[in-house]
């Protein structure tokens, strides 16, 4: 199905932007929409921000302990990485992205995105081994214009790049199918841990970007190695995104219970669900419902949060391309010492 996994990279890839608005016109539009229809995760919307009101959260907002006041100002960068579930059971899901989310993202993407300079995008599947991202689809190399294992948002055969990468090559994985290949969120922690200067990912998270990451599967996030529960999971993406979840927005999709609905089976995706909980208590997860459906209902309220988020992010962290890291106190997002403070 050659065509169907490029829809969601779509999904991510030319909708995702930063609003061109000030900090001020969001506010209020921000306190309006923390209490609406995606605030339910039951109440019929398809797409749930994952708010924090836990202990500690003040106003459902930023209760990470790390994390410290900052004067925000806009992006101008997005750095985009998702896996996707590529097993047999989410074909269902595949072609309902392909014939539904697609259009309505191409055309979401004509009302916003002004401020942003560039974006790229990196694709991987939900299997962690190997945890390059990919430069080829089942039909052979893509030969990104870019030079890199990532697709620019800049090149001008981007739509070929997107259609060849979206054909998800999986040959190479070394996950024995006994679930470990579905653990999305945990592959794209790998795929960001392998990032570092000579890693097969070098270069690909900036410093002073934005990063969205997306997992997607119709089962559960199924951590393995070192990662045993969703918290380990949320560590390790806030770690390598710079010690503060605010660096980025995480998206979760997946079934909020067990249910066979408009695209077929799907599992309760429990974990997915912690993981995007605990982005949600800094204001930065969304949990996207398959069960529901009408996934294109959803796509105001999943802009809002990333136009937000994009509005709020806090100064630039060494260890990006863009961003000297001598003689600052910026936090490196890969290479802090173990332990050490943020």
């Amino acid at each position: 199905m050659p065509r169907t996994t490029l829809a969601i990279i779509w999904l991510l890839a030319v909708g995702i932007g930063c609003s061109s608005r000030s900090r001020g016109d969001d506010a209020g539009a921000a306190e309006q929409d923390v209490g609406g229809p995606m605030s339910d995760l039951t109440g019929g919307g398809a797409l749930t921000p994952s708010i924090g009101s836990g202990p500690g959260a003040a106003g459902g907002l930023v209760v990470d302990p790390r994390v410290a006041p900052f004067e925000a100002s806009p992006c101008d960068k997005v750095d985009i990485v998702f896996a996707v579930d590529g097993s047999y059971s989410m074909t269902e899901e595949l072609a309902a992205m392909r014939d539904t989310i697609f259009p309505a993202f191409a055309q979401r993407l004509r009302q916003v995105g002004a401020g942003v300079e560039d974006f790229r995008v990196g694709v991987i599947d939900a299997c962690p081994r190997p945890s390059n991202l990919h430069t080829r689809g089942r039909a052979g190399q893509c030969n990104f214009t870019g030079g890199q294992p990532w697709v620019e948002g800049t090149s001008n055969l981007f739509h070929d790049e997107m259609s060849c990468v979206g054909d998800l090559y999986q040959a190479d994985i070394s996950c024995s199918g006994d679930n470990d290949d579905e653990q999305p969120a945990s592959a794209i922690a790998a795929a960001l841990e392998n990032a570092g200067p000579g890693d097969d990912n070098a270069g690909f998270l900036r410093g002073d970007s934005l990063l969205v990451a997306i997992a997607i599967t119709d089962e559960d996030e199924q951590p393995t190695g070192g990662s045993r529960n969703a918290r380990d999971v949320y560590e390790r993406l806030v770690d390598v995104a710079g010690g503060d979840p605010r660096y980025m927005v995480f998206l979760g999709i997946g079934g909020s219970r067990e249910c066979f609905g408009p695209y077929g089976e799907a599992a309760d995706a429990r974990v997915l669900r912690e993981v995007t909980d605990l982005f949600g208590q800094s204001a930065r997860g969304v949990f996207w419902d398959l069960c529901e459906g009408r996934l294109e209902n959803g796509l105001s309220e999943a802009f809002q949060v990333i136009d937000r988020a994009c509005n709020d992010i806090p100064p630039p962290r060494c260890g990006g391309l863009d961003v000297d890291c001598h003689d600052t106190d910026i936090p490196d997002p890969q290479y802090r010492d173990a332990g050490a403070p943020i």
